[in-house]
């Protein structure tokens, strides 16, 4: 029996608004943590020894706050990732996950290893600098792993045939959401290292506080300009069926609080530090609501007829490495075929996991389609072919080859 019928996740709101809610947490900090590792390296080669490598430690020391934000992480991601996978149920493997949640650990025992000796020591060199860049590598590539298996939850046409792809399945709406996350960690890096120049760093050194100020305010303003950009891409590019009124609605405030935290350091009065900070991180707080909800809203939407099928008692295609198109083996010289067993044998190899004859699966039923064809073999081959996308209510069909 399917977990999601003895365990009803998207039958309580509460437990989909915590879920929720974890997820903007979860996002906000290990994006804090990324960018605030990213910023350290950059720091260490901008001035080694100088006000550059202070405010590199300041931001490190506040970010990881201590040894249990890796901990915090690894075990909130792992949470989020069989909660997607139980609330959606999709027909792959939870195995999917399991790219994002090593890369997720490695990185972050690497991130705060070398953060860790640059605040206390305050020196570098290049055994710790390779020990950092490695470390934002593998949690840039966590969360690119992340957004890629949560992408395949609004791309139902895809999973019948994930027996034959690569554990990360790329695709191009997860990396422009990927690099969104991205934008925003750098965002928020800024509005940290704005808060330190009116504290920390003002009280080390009034040379530190006026680097972390225009630090702060180059990253943000760099987050923040290519944010707008990336979503209007991610819109362009993403998967019809995902698309409703509520994920435009979405979008459309998060472009309108970015293009907002974008223009408030022009009309905020000198100096430009800790108040400014904290108001711009309440802003991007706010954006990583928005950034989340827009993700939730795609996946549900995408999801809602397959929902619709479960209620009703519609029993979904159990898809399988066996299901799944295969190469056909070579006949033996002089055997004959019946053509109507060749073709119900090519019919459960490759079209069976999305359509069926009477009723909608992934694609349309063929009741509907096939006397659209009516006379016009030639027409339906070359469409088997080469399909495009016909009807806005299903999504493409894959190209079989």
């Amino acid at each position: 029996m399917p977990i999601i019928e003895t365990l009803p996740l998207a039958n309580f709101p509460l437990a989909q608004a915590g879920a929720v809610l974890l997820l903007v947490v979860h996002l906000m900090v290990s994006a804090l943590v990324t960018g605030v590792t990213l910023v350290t390296l950059a720091t260490c080669f901008w001035q080694p020894e100088g006000a550059g490598t202070r405010v590199g430690r300041a931001l490190a020391a506040t970010a990881f706050g201590g040894r249990g934000v890796p901990l915090l992480l690894v075990t909130t991601g792992a949470v989020l990732a069989l909660w997607l996978h139980l609330m959606h149920q999709p027909t792959f493997s939870v195995a999917i996950w399991l790219p994002y949640l090593l890369l997720l650990a490695g990185g972050l025992a690497l991130s705060r290893f070398f953060c860790w000796r640059v605040e206390v020591s305050g020196t570098t060199g290049p055994v710790l600098i390779s020990i950092g860049l490695l470390g934002f590598l593998s949690l840039a590539l966590a969360y690119l792993a992340f957004f890629c298996a949560a992408g395949l939850l609004i791309m139902p046409e895809k999973w019948p045939f994930l027996a034959h792809q690569p554990t990360i399945f790329l695709s191009w709406s997860a990396v422009y959401v990927y690099l969104q996350f991205a934008s925003l960690g750098l965002a928020l890096a800024g509005a940290l290292a704005l808060i330190q120049s009116g504290t920390r760093l003002a009280a080390d050194s009034l040379q530190a506080g006026r680097t972390a100020r225009r630090l702060g305010l180059v990253l943000l303003l760099a987050g923040l300009a290519a944010l707008g950009p990336l979503a209007l891409l991610e819109l362009y590019i993403f998967p019809g069926p995902a698309l409703s009124a509520s994920y435009l609605v979405s979008g459309g405030m998060l472009l309108l609080v970015a293009l907002g935290c974008s223009l408030l350091p022009i009309f905020w009065p000198a100096p430009k530090g800790s108040s400014l900070g904290r108001s711009l991180t309440a802003g991007l707080v706010i954006l990583f609501c928005l950034f989340s909800l827009k993700g939730m809203l795609a996946r549900d939407t995408a999801l809602a007829e397959y929902r619709q099928a479960r209620q009703a008692g519609i029993d979904l295609p159990d898809v399988s490495v066996t299901s799944v198109a295969a190469p056909r083996e070579g006949k033996e010289e002089g055997a004959e075929t019946d053509p109507t067993l060749e073709g119900k044998k090519i019919f459960e190899q490759s079209c069976s996991s999305c359509h069926s004859f009477d009723r909608k699966v992934v694609g349309p039923p063929l009741n509907e389609v096939l006397p659209k064809y009516a006379g016009q073999r030639e027409d339906l081959e070359a469409f088997i072919r080469n399909p495009v996308k016909v009807n806005p209510e299903y999504p493409s069909m894959p190209d079989l080859g």
